[in-house]
C-alpha cells in the first residue's frame, strides 16, 4: 500500500483532511472514524492517523472528491465543539502507530513467553517481533514517499499529449488496458505488445464455429441501421443532410477550440479506429447500448486498451 501525501488542518468545529489521490475511483473509498483515529483506503492508498483529539461522524461531516486535483478533501467534527488540536502540522507524529510515542527505545521489554526450547536467537527475535506488534496495536508503520510518486516517462491519447494516469494500473482494476506497464512502454511496444495479445488470443476453434452456428451472426450483419436508412432517404430524395434544430442547438454548445497537431495523420487515423469500435457495438446491441457497451468498444479499439496511435500511418495500420 502507498502512504498518500496529505494535510491537516482545523476550525473551531471540525477537522479538514486533504489528501493525494491521483487517478483512482472515488466511489471506491473507504472511510473510518473511531476515538482519536482516521483511517482512509482506496486501493493502491492507505493512509491511518491518530490525532491529538477524539472525532466523530455526523450529518455535518463530508467527503468531496475533486479529480481536477486528484485530491480528497474530508470534513469530520471535533467531539468536544472548541477543543484545540495541537501539533497537526507534525506528519510523522500523527502517522505514528499506537503507542509509538509512548514507548521508549532504551525501556526493556518484559517477555511474553517462556522459552522452552530452540535456538535462544531465533526466541529472542520472536519475542521481539510480538512484543513491538502489541505495543503498537498490530499497525504497520506509514511513511511518506519524500520523492514524487509518479515516474513520468511515456506519452500516450489524443496528440500524445498524456502521461501518468496509468501509474497505478496493476493495483486497480482495469478491465480494458491490455499493456502491463504502460508508463514505461513507448508507440512501438505497445504496438508489438498489442499484437502478440491478439495472436495469443486468437482461438481457431471459435472462429471456425461462427461459421457453423452463424444464424445470429447472419441476423445482425441483415441489421438495418438508423444510419443506414436515413442515408438511402436522402440519396433517394436527392438532398443533401440537413440538421435537425436539436443537432443544430448541439452543434452550438461545442467548444470552439484550436489544436496544434503534432501527430495529425495518425490522430485522424485513430479516429477511423474509434468509429469501428462504436460501429461494432452499435450493430451487436441493435442499437440498444447495455452495461458492456463501453467495455466493449475499448476492448476493440486499440487506441483505448492498448493506446496505440501514434504508429498509425496508413488506413491499413488501423485495420491490422
Amino acid at each position: 500500500m502507498i502512504t498518500p501525501t496529505f494535510k491537516v488542518d482545523q476550525d473551531n468545529d471540525s477537522i479538514t483532511i486533504v489528501i493525494n489521490t491521483p487517478y483512482v475511483r472515488a466511489q471506491d473509498v473507504d472511510l473510518h472514524v473511531e476515538g482519536s483515529e482516521f483511517r482512509f483506503y482506496l486501493r493502491p492508498y492507505f493512509l491511518r492517523l491518530h490525532l491529538p483529539g477524539n472525532i466523530l461522524e455526523d450529518d455535518d461531516s463530508k467527503a468531496v472528491y475533486d479529480p481536477s486535483a486528484g485530491q480528497f478533501t474530508i470534513r469530520v467534527t471535533k467531539e468536544t465543539k472548541g477543543e484545540h488540536f495541537p501539533d497537526l502540522d507534525l506528519l510523522t507524529k500523527l502517522l505514528a502507530r499506537t503507542g509509538e510515542t509512548s514507548i521508549q527505545s532504551n525501556q526493556p521489554k518484559k517477555p511474553l513467553i517462556e522459552v522452552v526450547g530452540g535456538s535462544t536467537e531465533e526466541n529472542t527475535l520472536g519475542e521481539t517481533e510480538i512484543q513491538d506488534a502489541i505495543d503498537f496495536n498490530w499497525e504497520l508503520p506509514q511513511e511518506v514517499s519524500a520523492t514524487p510518486e509518479l515516474s513520468v516517462t511515456a506519452q500516450y491519447g489524443f496528440n500524445n499529449q498524456y502521461h501518468g494516469y496509468f501509474t497505478h494500473v496493476q493495483e486497480t482494476m482495469n478491465e480494458i488496458n491490455e499493456i502491463s506497464e504502460p508508463e514505461k512502454s513507448t508507440p512501438e511496444s505497445r504496438r508489438a505488445e498489442r499484437i502478440e495479445s491478439e495472436n495469443n488470443h486468437f482461438d481457431e476453434d471459435h472462429y471456425c464455429m461462427d461459421y457453423i452456428n452463424n444464424d445470429e451472426i447472419n441476423d445482425l450483419i441483415k441489421y438495418k441501421t438508423v444510419f443506414s436508412k436515413e442515408l438511402k432517404r436522402l440519396q433517394k430524395n436527392a438532398k443533401s443532410a440537413e440538421f435537425s434544430s436539436k443537432e443544430d442547438a448541439v452543434m452550438r454548445d461545442l467548444p470552439n477550440k484550436e489544436y496544434l497537431l503534432s501527430y495529425e495523420k495518425s490522430t485522424y487515423l485513430g479516429l477511423v479506429d474509434l468509429m469501428f469500435a462504436y460501429c461494432y457495438n452499435y450493430r451487436v446491441t441493435e442499437g440498444d447500448n447495455n452495461v458492456e457497451s463501453v467495455w466493449c468498444i475499448g476492448r476493440i479499439s486499440p487506441t483505448i486498451s492498448s493506446l496505440d496511435v501514434k504508429c498509425f500511418k496508413f488506413i491499413n495500420d488501423v485495420l491490422d
